[in-house]
């Protein structure tokens, strides 16, 4: 919920075709598919930034990007 959220409000989201660049309150994160350079992924748990690029990724796909 929290990642399509981000997607839907957030301005400062920019995917430059590997992984996904979020800019918000708590800094700027890059997430890629297996990594993303917030707190949580240090803990290797999978944190909203990778799910929003995975969100991303779904939808280029769907509409042949």
């Amino acid at each position: 919920e929290k990642a399509a959220e981000t997607l839907l409000s957030n301005p400062f989201i920019h995917f430059d075709g590997n992984g996904l660049l979020i800019a918000g309150e708590g800094g700027v994160y890059y997430a890629k598919e297996n990594a993303c350079t917030c707190k949580a992924a240090d803990f290797h748990r999978v944190c909203y930034h990778r799910i929003c690029n995975r969100l991303v990724r779904l939808y280029n796909s769907k509409q042949g990007h």
